[in-house]
Parts: C-alpha cells; sequence; structure tokens
C-alpha cells in the first residue's frame, strides 16, 4: 500500500491525532492489518522502532513527480467518510473475512506525514471499534443486463428477488429463494455477493475493487479480475466508478463478456 504525497515533510505530532482504519477482525478482540496482516488488538501502542525516516520514493505520473511512501509506517485515513467507503469497498475483496472500521489516534510526538485524505505514522493507537462488516451484509444487487448475462451463462442459484420478463422495472420479490432463471419468462436477481461467489466457485475468477481516494469528499473505484492470483485484468487508471457497485457490475460483466 502506497501513500502519495506532494512533498517530504515530515512533521511531529503535538497532540494525538484522530484518524480511522479499517481492520480484518479475526474474533472478538483480535484485529490484523489487511495488507502486512500484522496482528493487533484495542487500546495497545504499537511502534515502528528505526533510526529512519519514511521511506519516500519518486514516481512518475500524468502531471510530473509524484512521492510515494511505502513500509515502515501505519496507513491510517485523517477523515471518517473515506475509512467508510474503505470498508463498503473492501468487503467486495472478501469471501470469508470480518472487516471493522475502527477508531484510533496517531500519539503526541509520532513522526507523521499527512496527505488530502490520509496519514502515514511511526506509531499508533487503535482505540475503538466503530462498525463491523461481513460479506453477506452486502445487499447490492446485480444490475438487470449483469442479470440477463449471468442467465446465459448458466447462473442458476436461487435467488429472493425476480424481474418478470425482459422488463427492468417489472422487479419482485419472495419470501423464498427460487431458480426463476429455469423458466422462459422470468429472471433471476442475485446479490452482487452472490454473483462475485458464483464466478469464483464455477469460473474460478476472483474479482477485486481498489479505492482511490481523491478528496475528503469524493473517491473513486476500480476493478482488477484474477485467476489462481494471476491478474488477467487490469483497468488502473483507466476506467472509474462512482460507487463500488457499478465497479463490482462492470467486472462482472467483463468476466461473463470476455472470460466465460
Amino acid at each position: 500500500m502506497c501513500f502519495i504525497v506532494k512533498n517530504n515533510e515530515v512533521k511531529i505530532a503535538d497532540k494525538d491525532i484522530t484518524c480511522y482504519k479499517v481492520l480484518t477482525k479475526l474474533n472478538t478482540d483480535v484485529y490484523a492489518t489487511p495488507f502486512t496482516k500484522m496482528s493487533v488488538k484495542l487500546g495497545e501502542r504499537y511502534d515502528i522502532v528505526d533510526d529512519n525516516d519514511f521511506h519516500v520514493v519518486e514516481s512518475s505520473c500524468g502531471d510530473g513527480i509524484e512521492l510515494k511512501v511505502f513500509e515502515d509506517c501505519f496507513h491510517t485515513f485523517n477523515n471518517i467518510k473515506n475509512a467508510e467507503s474503505l470498508l463498503e469497498n473492501i468487503i467486495f475483496n472478501s469471501y470469508l473475512s470480518t472487516f471493522a472500521l475502527v477508531k484510533a489516534i496517531i500519539p503526541k510526538d509520532t513522526k507523521y506525514m499527512v496527505n488530502d485524505s490520509e496519514y502515514v505514522s511511526k506509531s499508533i493507537i487503535y482505540t475503538q471499534e466503530l462498525q463491523e462488516k461481513k460479506p453477506e451484509d452486502d445487499e447490492g444487487h446485480a444490475s438487470f443486463e449483469t442479470c440477463k448475462l449471468l442467465k446465459e451463462k448458466g447462473f442458476d442459484w436461487p435467488c429472493m428477488f425476480y424481474y418478470r420478463g425482459d422488463n427492468p422495472y417489472d422487479l419482485n420479490k419472495t419470501y423464498f429463494k427460487e431458480n426463476y432463471n429455469d423458466t422462459t419468462h422470468f429472471l433471476s436477481r442475485p446479490t452482487l455477493y452472490m454473483a462475485r461467489k458464483y464466478l469464483m466457485e464455477k469460473f474460478d475468477l476472483f474479482l477485486a475493487i481498489d479505492i482511490v481516494p481523491y478528496s475528503k469528499e469524493q473517491s473513486y473505484y476500480f476493478y482488477r479480475v484474477y485467476r489462481k492470483r494471476e491478474p488477467l485484468t487490469n483497468h488502473y487508471p483507466t476506467d472509474f466508478y462512482n460507487t463500488p457497485e457499478e465497479a463490482e457490475n462492470a467486472a462482472i460483466v467483463y468476466c461473463l463478456t470476455n472470460l466465460v
């Protein structure tokens, strides 16, 4: 995970700084950082003890040179809105894991850097769990066009929602899940979680939705597709979507159209 800054200014916290982090939840009181898999607990302080400042490297970009900060630091969001967006987004990338949005502090006298939406710091204390989310909590649904492609490719899992005929506005719900794709006049409407899991189990395709925090008020999303950890496509940075659901539907359509 990299952190992009316009300059390499390192600051010293003159007070505790509130920040936010999305962690993998392992059990009731043990968490892990999602990228480095570091096991952490609430209330405990974690320090990176070294004599070096942050590892900053130059990288070319469309507007010239940007600076990226990589390892040996803790990454957090400086506002809760982007953290909440990541929590909604990161659940798309998990088929089993539970995630939690936690409040944290960068302790006073800690070295840190900041950009428009994030911090990196040499010390962190995770203080409070604010929200928990599981993959099955995701209630985003496949779009009408995605549902038609799924039916063409043999999707036959029972669903609670279905379309009647070839009409995207004639959406219905039942109290019992059924496979509506086994008839000519109906069309099953699965959740995005179901469609993603179907691609994984049936075709060995794994989808990843990534977030690009553009500002404090706006984030964008793009997708990647993998088969057995081998990337099959990479749409960054050309195709961006306003919501993770839009990116997820686009990823599913790409798979159904090009890979199955």
